[in-house]
């Protein structure tokens, strides 16, 4: 790791390993932005209406516009505090709202034509899909996080595999609180948190 005078961290992913910072980590929270804007509110530190947006956008964008398993009220809490300094929904709208293409469309179906269910070890249901593409689309998977056939199929989660070039990218979507895809995604050198990852 590269010598740095002070590292500060904000994030709600758990640390790999272990290093002094200042800051916060706290997987209990569904946005890091959510910890940020705590610290700005303690601190009583003035917020103008675009630093209010750009926030609120981060606390948006991590959560799922709120729909994510990691949501917590705190999230909650502190976009409304960010609504009270001004912040504007409908520029947090236009700038995070998923708007999917014809070429997302068409990776979804080819997605949801190759998905085969399996079982884990702990007995969870879950799907696994597969796409191989010229290019890597990151955004597919919150498409697929919105189908639902995968609760009415009573799945716990669901992971990608998307080849793109010469790289091979995985994700996982947990879909029931108790499911933890980062448990599963770290045995392939990745990681993320209980809901998400990759």
């Amino acid at each position: 790791m590269p010598k740095f005078k002070k590292l500060v961290i904000y994030d709600h992913h758990p640390l790999k390993e272990n290093i002094e910072f200042e800051g916060i980590i706290d997987p209990s929270v569904g946005s890091a932005t959510t910890l940020i804007v705590e610290e700005i509110k303690r601190k009583n530190i003035p917020l103008n209406k675009e630093e209010a947006t750009l926030l609120l956008m981060g606390i948006y964008e991590d959560t799922g516009f709120f729909k994510y398993n990691g949501t917590s009220p705190r999230d909650l809490m502190m976009a409304a505090y960010l609504l009270e300094k001004g912040a504007e929904i409908s520029t947090v709208r236009y700038y995070v709202e998923e708007k999917f293409t014809i070429e997302h469309l068409e990776i979804a179906y080819k997605l949801l034509q190759s998905i085969e269910y399996i079982k884990t070890e702990e007995g969870y249901k879950v799907a696994l899909a597969h796409f191989k593409g010229e290019e890597y689309t990151p955004d597919i998977q919150n498409l697929l996080y919105q189908l639902k056939e995968f609760e009415a199929n009573h799945l716990a989660g669901f992971f990608i595999i998307f080849e793109a070039g010469n790289k091979t990218y995985i994700f996982g979507r947990s879909l029931i609180e108790e499911f933890d895809v980062s448990k599963y995604l770290e045995k392939l050198g990745g990681g993320g948190h209980k809901g998400a990852g990759s």
